[in-house]
């Protein structure tokens, strides 16, 4: 499984040097709606608001690099968190459901899905599975509503972030030159003048390993 790109360009701020310490989970409160459209609402025009991923039961989209502060757990009201706030977290968003009963769910494959994202999450940054919150322990607010209303729901999620529950790896997927890190843009650079990427409907569509690959390549170019 991938880890898509479609980065925001004003929906976000900086961290203030601040380290992540903490995953807060939230959902969508949509209907049916996917993780790149997600993406797409908030990457160009300023909603004061946004996460670092949106998760569906295809894909996972990444809105805001790890490295910046996104807009998912503030408040002008009260925090009843001692510590988590926008600037010490990440936000990770699933996309929902509505019941015939216009009561939200969340379908298995989104928790699955977010469930393997968080894991590799704790392990890239060293979070404990006790930073991993729900927006509702930051503000209160009733987000995600089915992990707020049915604890044993959330509690299921959390037990599953200790165990090999999920196996799989994820893995980071570069887009656009911008969404690089800034050791390979020239050289991803190079091999698009010289039309030698194409990339898919996405974008690039590039791996972390590909992109290693192209660059090293690139530099054996120039030695020689």
């Amino acid at each position: 499984m991938n880890i898509k790109q479609n980065i925001t360009s004003v929906n976000k701020s900086s961290r203030g040097g601040q380290p992540i310490q903490y995953i807060v989970i939230h959902y969508t409160a949509g209907n049916g709606d996917t993780a790149y459209n997600n993406t797409q609402y908030f990457k160009s025009v300023d909603r004061q608001a946004s996460a670092h991923y949106f998760v569906d039961e295809h894909e996972i989209w990444q809105c805001v690099p790890d490295e910046l502060k996104s807009w998912h757990c503030g408040t002008s009201g009260k925090y009843y968190h001692q510590s988590c706030r926008n600037y010490n977290s990440i936000g990770i968003e699933m996309c929902s459901r509505k019941d015939a009963q216009g009561k939200y769910y969340i379908k298995q494959e989104v928790v699955n899905r977010t469930i393997e994202l968080t894991k590799y999450l704790m392990k890239k940054y060293g979070i404990p599975k006790d930073r991993v919150i729900r927006h509702y322990d930051v503000t209160h607010k009733i987000c995600p509503q089915p992990f707020v209303y049915n604890v044993d729901l959330w509690n299921d999620f959390l037990s599953k972030l200790e165990s090999d529950y999920m196996t799989s790896t994820v893995k980071k997927t570069y887009n656009s030159v911008d969404d690089l890190p800034d050791y390979a843009k020239e050289a991803v650079s190079y091999y698009i003048q010289k039309d030698a990427l194409k990339g898919g409907k996405s974008g690039l569509e590039l791996t972390e390993e590909m992109v290693r690959i192209l660059t090293i390549i690139y530099r054996a170019r120039e030695s020689d």
